[in-house]
């Protein structure tokens, strides 16, 4: 047992400069493409989280009369299921909105349009933080803990 230890220390000690140089050259590798990689997910983060402003802006600000204007709101609500770090917002927003719009455009014949699409999404987020829950509540790690 000494022998094989005196063996890799020997070894060790006779390829010092190049176990060395190999393990520089590993950080000059790995560090950069970690620092890319954390830089892109950043940016990322930054991108959803400009186009998720833009898209409540977009609904908000807009006119609720109009085919047109309708139509692009109405798209808007159904995007927004994609942004699930928001659903909280979203279903608080939603909720307003939709009570907002019904309270001041009641001659708006098209207004059912976007409380149905209101609703579908407010319908979606709550099975998705439904399936979360259920989903948490049967992992392996949860059961660790309780145990």
């Amino acid at each position: 047992m000494i022998d094989i230890l005196n063996s890799i220390i020997t070894y060790i000690i006779a390829h010092f400069l190049k176990i060395l140089a190999a393990f520089f050259g590993y950080f000059q590798i790995v560090l950069p493409f970690y620092q890319f990689v954390i830089q892109k997910k950043l940016d990322e983060k930054d991108k959803r989280f400009r186009n998720f402003h833009k898209l409540i802006q977009d609904l908000v600000e807009a006119p609720t009369s109009g085919n047109i204007i309708l139509d692009r709101q109405i798209a808007i609500v159904y995007e927004l299921r994609n942004y699930p770090q928001y659903y909280e917002l979203i279903d608080r927003l939603l909720t307003d909105l939709m009570q907002y719009w019904a309270d001041t455009n009641k001659s708006d014949p098209y207004l059912h349009r976007i409380q149905n699409e209101i609703l579908l999404t407010l319908g979606y987020i709550d099975y998705k933080k439904m399936w979360r829950l259920k989903r948490l509540c049967n992992s392996p790690v949860k059961r660790i803990i309780l145990v």
